[in-house]
């Protein structure tokens, strides 16, 4: 009698381990047919994977683009920059020859394209007479307001003193046409102008002689 009973708990056993085997099967069959697919514990979705690469990629070619743009913002600020500066090359600081009272006129022009405004005189030296300070103006030394391509140069007058306030250049000495001169004066080229002067883009600019002008950060 237990070995009947014994083979019957057997043959039952056998039989639920059959079948949980089967169903572990179908469901493994199942699984490994869809998403997502278990690899023990961790289930891995590989629909999820491909979205989040999907994901990344827009991210990445996102950030390409936007320094692409940065990049063509800079070269169009560097491009306008140059242009910029190279109307500002275009006008001239110009020291005429020596004229009473003990100083010099200088000539500002506008050789560019668009108009230049607020010109203004900053201050001079004189590079042979470093001891030498600007006088205060006698006429011509107020801001010109606008500066039109090809016209009228603007123009003022710039004396220097020494430290005693005496003129700088000498004494005057009257030529052969009623004109005066100074013999003592250094020549022109040792006289150095500074201008503020203002772009039609509302750049201001300060040029000193032929040097290059420089941008005035605001």
């Amino acid at each position: 009698m237990a070995s009947r009973a014994d083979n019957r708990h057997l043959s039952g056993s056998a039989a639920l381990d059959g079948g949980l085997s089967r169903n572990l099967g179908n469901e493994t069959v199942r699984e490994m047919s869809g998403s997502p697919v278990g690899f023990g514990a961790m289930p891995v979705n590989w629909g999820s994977i491909a979205d989040w690469a999907a994901a990344a990629g827009t991210i990445t070619a996102s950030v390409a683009a936007l320094g692409i743009a940065g990049m063509d913002r800079r070269e169009r600020k560097h491009e306008r920059e140059e242009a910029d500066l190279a109307q500002a090359r275009l006008v001239l600081i110009t020291v005429e020859s020596p004229a009473g009272p003990g100083g010099y006129r200088v000539r500002v022009e506008n050789f560019g394209a668009r108009p230049v405004l607020n010109i203004a005189f900053e201050t001079a030296t004189i590079d042979e007479l470093p001891l030498v300070r600007v006088a205060p103006p006698t006429d011509g030394r107020e801001p010109e307001a606008v500066l039109q391509p090809g016209r009228a140069p603007a123009t003022f007058f710039v004396a220097f003193v020494d430290e005693q306030g005496e003129t700088a250049l000498g004494q005057a000495v009257e030529d052969a046409h009623g004109g005066f001169r100074y013999p003592l004066a250094p020549p022109t080229s040792s006289v150095k102008v500074t201008v503020r002067y203002t772009d039609a883009g509302g750049v201001q600019w300060v040029r000193t002689g032929d040097d290059a002008p420089r941008r005035v950060r605001t």
